[in-house]
This record gives C-alpha cells, structure tokens and sequence, in this order.
C-alpha cells in the first residue's frame, strides 16, 4: 500500500475545517473524504502527474475533476485562510520565491498568460508570502509571474494588517511601500538599498527575524509540486498551494505545543 503523509492528528484539524462547509461533507463519508484529500496531497508531496495517482486513491480523472471543483469552488482556500487570527500577528514578514514551471504547465486555454513569466531559470511563478513572525506560520500567499518584482506584490501580501513590525528586505524599500506602511500605523524593519540617498535607519535585532520566512519556503518546497509547477492553470496550481500551507500550518502548531 501506498505510503499516506497526513497523520490522524493533521486530518482531525482538516477534518474540522471541511465540516464548516457543509455542501461537500455528508455524514458516513469521512473515509471518502479523506481518501480524497490524502490523493491530492500525494501528488502534492510527490509532483507526479494525474495519470499515475495510485489506484487504491480512485481513478485519477475522477479525483481531477473533483480537486478542480474544490478550486473553483474555493474549498481549499478555505481550508487555508483564517488559519492564523489577524489580531494574533504582532510581526509580519514578507517575501517572495521563484518556483520552475513544467513544460507542461504552458499552454493554457485562450493563451492566458495564468501567472508563468520569464526570469533567468526559464518557465517561472512567483509566490509572494506573508508569514508571521512569531510562529512562522503561513498567512496569505499570492502568485505573480516569476520576472514580477517582490515589491509590486506587497499591498497583496499585507492584505488588511495594521500596527504591527513589518519584516522584509531590500526588494521591499520603496517610498510606496514605507508610505503605506506608516499609513497604517506600522513600524518598518526593511534595509535601505544602496542607492537610497538617505538610508533608513535598520533595526537589526528585529530583522534577525526575517530568517524566519526562509524556513517556511524550504518547507514549502519539500512538496515537489509546489517546487516544480505542473499545472496550467493558476486556480489549479493555488489549489495544491492552499493544502500545502494549510497543512504547514497545521504542523508548525504541533511544533510550538511541544516547545510550550
């Protein structure tokens, strides 16, 4: 049998977030559901293609069709956001990272450009996150193609959040950025680039945290579907995304109940 990644613990969290959403769980098929989920996150780990899902999950074209339901929808977004309370965050870093897109993931319907760029490694996607700084659990990420500029993605990354310390680096110094963040009552903690006139002053302890949003992207890319993009569209690829960062968040709340 098929190795499964989700513990009993981590699909009891997942398990409670589907409840809430209750066109999709009826009662007696938990173990479908969870089959279902258990199928998607093993391509997720692994970045096989569809067609070679192992068939103790279901047919493949089967569990395509559902995971593209559950993207449109906005089921895997849901279990994702909301995951960490906005009034939890008293420090928030920024970043963004390039993920390789397959040869297979060009060509969308209607040759919608669905967020894969051209940067220096090829075929490319951007995701910009939003960790907080204490637990480094994920808050929101957003995808951009991979040439974009980190800075063009920070009001998407911040989203609502005021009055708390930004953490970010030189990609993020800009006179828009430093002028919304003051806006909303934030204390900044980004280096000033080299050609600033007037260099900011830096507080370095609290930019020691930042190392913080770098752990979470290695997590991230253990799962070879993230690291490695397969998907055409940008719904489908958000859809693995979404249920990576959940699922992150899920084991980094396990981590800091055992250090508590």
């Amino acid at each position: 049998m098929t190795r499964r990644m989700l513990g009993d613990a981590e699909w009891a969290a997942l398990k409670q977030r589907l409840q809430s959403t209750g066109r999709i769980w009826k009662q007696g098929q938990e173990e479908r559901n969870r089959c279902f989920v258990e199928a998607v996150y093993y391509l997720l780990r692994t970045g096989l293609p569809w067609a070679d899902l192992p068939p103790e999950f279901g047919k493949s074209d089967a569990v395509r069709k559902r995971f593209r339901r559950w993207c449109k929808a906005g089921i895997w977004q849901w279990l994702f956001e909301g995951t960490v309370p906005v009034e939890q965050i008293e420090k928030l870093m920024l970043d963004g990272t390039i993920c390789k897109a397959h040869r297979s993931a060009t060509g969308a319907p209607g040759g919608a450009e669905e967020d894969i760029g051209r940067s220096r490694g090829g075929q490319t996607t951007k995701i910009g996150a939003a960790v907080c700084g204490q637990t480094q659990k994920i808050v929101r990420v957003v995808l951009a193609p991979g040439q974009r500029n980190d800075c063009v993605l920070a009001e998407a990354m911040l989203g609502p959040v005021e009055g708390v310390t930004v953490i970010a680096d030189k990609a993020f110094d800009t006179d828009p950025i430093r002028s919304d963040l003051a806006a909303r009552g934030c204390t900044t903690v980004i280096p000033s680039k080299k050609n600033r006139r007037h260099p900011k002053k830096l507080n370095k302890a609290a930019y020691r945290w930042r190392h913080g949003i770098e752990n979470v992207f290695c997590r991230m890319k253990d799962l070879v579907r993230i690291t490695l993009r397969r998907d055409k569209t940008s719904v489908s690829y958000l859809g693995f995304l979404y249920l990576a960062c959940a699922v992150l968040n899920i084991r980094r709340d396990a981590v800091l109940a055992k250090g508590a």
